[in-house]
């Protein structure tokens, strides 16, 4: 699992870049900061931008299956890491099983595409006892680390991540993640999360120093730097500031990572219009981050971003994720069910549906009363879920894969409007019908 990417170097001919014959495909920045062009990230080559899928549980992955979406856009899969053993079965039983004449098996779709982990560090932040305990009895589980944190809360969990970066525990951590994400391109290490204080800041630089550390010189694998970051850490500056200026020291005297992640807990409903100097400070994170990835060549990607990884996309990030039923809130919740349950209201048990036009999800009153009135918007290699259909389990798989369809199509359409010259397409795209209006302002390029 040793990285391959090598980004290559460009030369000047006639006043424009070109890539030299005999090095890898680099990214080409043709307008603003959107990166359109190729890279390597562990043994796969991807085409940026894109977008990948977030398994949280088997059914995510039959929706995924159930019809072939064969887009380069589609870089792959996300899976959240508490449910690693539970996706592997579920991978390994789904190629046992028959399936469907469009369907495509889970050995045929991972050859080209990337798989990535989410370590979901909140589990080390909130109070999750029962989700921690889980994972501490997953294979190879580091008792020591998982024990310690057993207690762990808001209140102490920096404190107790700074007594684990300065003994062995966290080379323990690492070597079980990186055999717990044997399928992974890159390892993700877990980091801790950042709450917005500068003490958690501080905490998570290190630790991704030393994990770049441990995991490229002593286990021998590629990494990734992981920035878990609450939303209500824009409050100032203050976090985009330490993390940009540690980065940027960092970098020029270091080896750099694989790539670069973040997921940001609690992004606010793109539709329900947050407030201004939030939206304002994280912009300037996006911005800050796609600066840390353009000066050093890394690959960034936004973890459970939904509509706001569009515009992560502009500012300079090369893919963007999203849970398959649309939810923004903390990715630790459990799957969503496989059958129906008393204790779920029934409009919850159908998900969301989302809407390529508008750019928000749609509730299932919603998106009934707009499905019966008027053609839902076509999207290529898959079809909106049926209204008049009963069975929440297929209305749900439906629901899914037409989410994955569509994204994959945004992205093409990313792309054809930057090859085509056009500064403003995103933009453009969302004035069209948008209804995320959170999102409409940070777009780097509005109309």
């Amino acid at each position: 699992m040793k990285s391959v990417r090598n980004l290559s170097k460009t030369k000047e001919k006639k006043g424009r870049r070109v890539h030299s014959a005999l090095a890898q495909p680099k990214f080409r920045k043709v307008l603003g900061d959107i990166r359109v062009g190729t890279l390597r990230i562990g043994t796969r080559k991807l085409s940026v931008p894109g977008f990948m899928a977030a398994l949280n549980g088997p059914e995510d992955l039959n929706a995924l299956l159930m019809r072939e979406i064969p887009r380069q856009e589609l870089h792959g899969v996300v899976v959240s890491q508490h449910y690693a053993d539970k996706i592997r079965l579920a991978w390994d039983e789904h190629d046992k099983e028959a399936i469907a004449q469009e369907g495509v098996k889970w050995r045929d779709f991972k050859k080209d595409r990337v798989i990535l982990y989410d370590p979901i560090p909140e589990l080390f932040y909130l109070a999750k006892p029962n989700l921690r305990k889980r994972m501490s009895e997953m294979s190879g589980a580091p008792k020591h680390f998982f024990s310690q944190m057993a207690n762990v809360a808001t209140s102490n969990h920096v404190s107790l991540w700074n007594e684990v970066l300065q003994n062995a525990d966290y080379l323990a951590l690492l070597t079980w993640q990186m055999n717990l994400q044997n399928y992974s391109s890159v390892v993700t290490p877990l980091t801790p999360f950042i709450d917005g204080t500068p003490s958690s800041v501080t905490a998570n630089l290190e630790a991704n120093k030393q994990s770049s550390t441990i995991l490229r010189d002593i286990l021998g694998v590629s990494n990734a730097f992981y920035f878990g970051i609450n939303y209500g850490a824009f409050k100032t500056s203050a976090v985009t500031d330490t993390i940009f200026s540690g980065l940027y020291s960092h970098f020029q005297t270091n080896p750099k990572p694989d790539a670069i992640i973040v997921r940001i807990r609690n992004l606010p409903d793109p539709r329900k219009e947050d407030k201004a100097e939030k939206l304002e400070y994280f912009a300037g994170f996006l911005q800050s981050m796609g600066t840390i990835g353009s000066e050093f060549d890394i690959p960034l990607f936004l973890f459970n971003g939904g509509s706001y990884g569009l515009a992560a996309i502009e500012y300079g990030f090369c893919s963007f994720s999203e849970r398959l039923n649309g939810n923004l809130h903390d990715p630790v919740d459990p799957p969503d069910p496989d059958e129906e349950s008393p204790l779920i209201p029934k409009p919850k048990q159908y998900s969301t549906v989302y809407h390529p036009e508008q750019k928000i999800n749609l509730v299932w009153e919603e998106y009934l009363e707009l499905a019966r009135t008027k053609p839902y918007p076509a999207v290529e290699f898959s079809s909106a879920p049926d209204p008049n259909d009963i069975s929440p389990r297929s209305f749900r798989l439906c629901a899914k894969h037409y989410r994955i369809a569509a994204r994959t199509a945004e992205i093409r359409k990313i792309i054809d409007g930057v090859e085509a010259g056009n500064p403003r397409g995103l933009a453009e795209e969302f004035q069209r019908g948008s209804k995320a209006r959170n999102v409409e302002k940070i777009l780097k390029n509005p109309i």
